[in-house]
């Protein structure tokens, strides 16, 4: 697949409306070999699973805009709150330096 295909792909995600996000979310935690969350509100819970007696928790966010940090609080707090060991999110365009500063505290913390 070329470039333009891909970007073509991407930003067709971008622009779809939430509840085709939240199915996206659903069929990549599956994809992933996960459990996809609930349909509707799901508590920020778009997959989970376990391996290796490891909690993983997936989170999917594809907003057009790079995630902050507030974004990471919320992430680390749903990491808290699920008692996953394994974090994963997927970001729609990536993430700030703000928000990588925020997630690194959380594991120095």
């Amino acid at each position: 697949m070329d470039f333009l295909k891909i970007d073509a792909l991407v930003t067709g995600i971008l622009n779809s409306d939430s509840a085709v996000k939240q199915d996206l979310g659903r069929r990549f935690a599956l994809r992933l070999g996960l459990e996809p969350g609930n349909v509707g509100a799901d508590g920020g819970v778009d997959g989970w699973g376990m391996l290796n007696q490891r909690r993983i928790y997936f989170q999917c966010k594809l907003y057009r805009k790079r995630l902050d940090a507030s974004f990471a609080a919320d992430f680390c707090g749903n990491l808290v709150i699920h008692k996953a060991d394994v974090g994963v999110l997927l970001s729609g365009v990536g993430c700030t330096p703000g928000y990588e500063t925020r997630l690194q505290s959380f594991y120095e913390g």
